[in-house]
């Protein structure tokens, strides 16, 4: 089982990293894209595979794994259904996905696919592109150490 290492760190001496931790969450870059077999049916089709880098944080408050509705059409992630989102703030209707979500650092790679990665606008409100949800990180181990401001996950 790979193991992804973060450690949240901060210019400001006077900050502690926890409050950065808790303001910021365990950040990892991602690679949102297609399942291997979407992949190689678009590659059938002659269409070219397209995949979106950028931020991702692990969201143990996540029932299900979310990745940016834009990002989702824009990668061409096949809608396969509808699901509830519920937040603190209100219960929404959204799209579902299927694909995969690649997490990268200290030079490992873990790709974990799901087919009901709902679509949400994370990237205009949180600034990334993806929520780790509770549904893959079952699949592992996840390590939080708030007052040392590192996480570890293993899948």
């Amino acid at each position: 089982m790979p193991t992804i290492n973060g450690r949240i760190t901060t210019d400001d001496p006077n900050q502690p990293v926890s409050d950065v931790l808790v303001s910021l969450g365990p950040r990892v870059q991602v690679v949102v894209h297609a399942t291997d077999k979407h992949a190689q049916a678009l590659k059938a089709a002659g269409i070219g595979v397209q995949a979106v880098s950028g931020w991702g944080i692990i969201d143990t408050g996540a029932t299900r794994t979310a990745v940016d509705g834009t990002v989702a059409r824009r990668v061409g992630l096949p809608s396969v259904g509808k699901s509830i989102s519920v937040s603190v703030n209100d219960a929404q209707e959204v799209r579902t996905y299927a694909g995969k979500v690649t997490i990268k650092a200290n030079g490992l790679e873990i790709s974990i696919g799901s087919n009901e990665m709902q679509g949400l606008d994370l990237k205009e409100r949180l600034g990334i592109i993806a929520l780790i949800g509770r549904d893959l990180l079952s699949a592992g181990v996840l390590v939080y150490n708030g007052t040392d401001g590192s996480f570890s996950l293993s899948i």
